[in-house]
């Protein structure tokens, strides 16, 4: 009989301990659609959206970071009922009940021209209290298009930015407390 291996089961178990232990001391959540994992987030009233920012030595189209941010502040408007009684675009006011999304894309690929390769959107998002500009949370962008559903076929920019613009704004209203209809 083969005798197993336990070893590798250990390490990546200590390891998995370590990389979770590691997120947790900062303070920053990752996004879940647990309210709990988001202290204190249902107490905002206004959420203000800034412009996305293309990370170090990325080359995006310009507008991309504010048409993005529009996006998002749109869904949050219309998508989700009332959930916050003021969502605004542009630089925070500081307030005490104002949550404030920022992001930074880290790669954009319009999926044509010499490489061949697919489209592709990365980046992530965060989410700061803007009385003191604490971190909240913070999450990749295709990791909130998968938990929110959105299909992982290969897909046009137009596509990835549209799907990243509701997820975005999908898991936001989650975290508020917004439930889709017919859920308990």
């Amino acid at each position: 009989m083969k005798r197993m291996r336990w070893w590798p089961l250990v390490v990546g178990g200590v390891l998995a301990i370590g990389i979770l232990g590691g997120c947790s001391s900062k303070g920053i959540q990752p996004m879940t659609f647990d309210g709990s994992a988001w202290p204190g987030i249902s107490a905002y009233s206004v959420v203000t959206v800034m412009p996305l920012q293309a990370g170090p030595g990325v080359v995006v189209d310009p507008q991309l970071g504010a048409q993005m941010a529009e996006g998002i502040a749109r869904r949050l408007r219309s998508d989700f009922g009332q959930v916050f009684a003021q969502v605004r675009i542009g630089t925070p006011a500081g307030q005490d009940n104002e949550l404030v999304l920022l992001g930074e894309i880290t790669e954009c690929r319009t999926g044509q021209g010499p490489d061949g390769g697919p489209a592709r959107l990365d980046g992530q998002i965060g989410l700061q209290d803007a009385a003191d500009t604490q971190d909240i949370a913070n999450a990749r962008f295709d990791t909130l298009r998968k938990t929110a559903g959105m299909p992982g076929q290969i897909r046009t920019l137009p596509e990835l930015i549209a799907d990243t613009e509701a997820a975005i704004a999908f898991t936001v209203a989650r975290a508020k407390g917004w439930k889709p209809a017919g859920t308990p």
